[in-house]
């Protein structure tokens, strides 16, 4: 019994450090994208909480802004 205790307690510290290490990595990263964005980017993914939701909405606005820049070429294509 005390064998099977020691193994699950040494389970939840590992899992604790696993955690910890990820929490100090997404903050880095997090870190890294709000230092490397233009600031009118920023109010956008301050408030995101993972490092994968920011990176997400930066491509999700530039994608938009991509189709939108199309949209408009074409426009002025066919008015010409």
């Amino acid at each position: 019994m005390l064998a099977f205790w020691f193994l699950n307690m040494t389970v939840v510290l590992t899992d604790l450090a696993y955690l910890t290490t990820c929490k100090k990595e997404n903050a880095k990263a997090r870190r890294i994208i709000l230092d490397s964005v233009k600031d009118h980017i920023v109010p956008h993914i301050i408030e995101l909480n993972t490092m994968k939701k920011m990176w997400d909405a930066i491509m999700n606005l530039y994608q938009n802004a991509t189709m939108n820049k199309k949209l408009i070429l074409k426009e002025k294509l066919r008015n010409t």
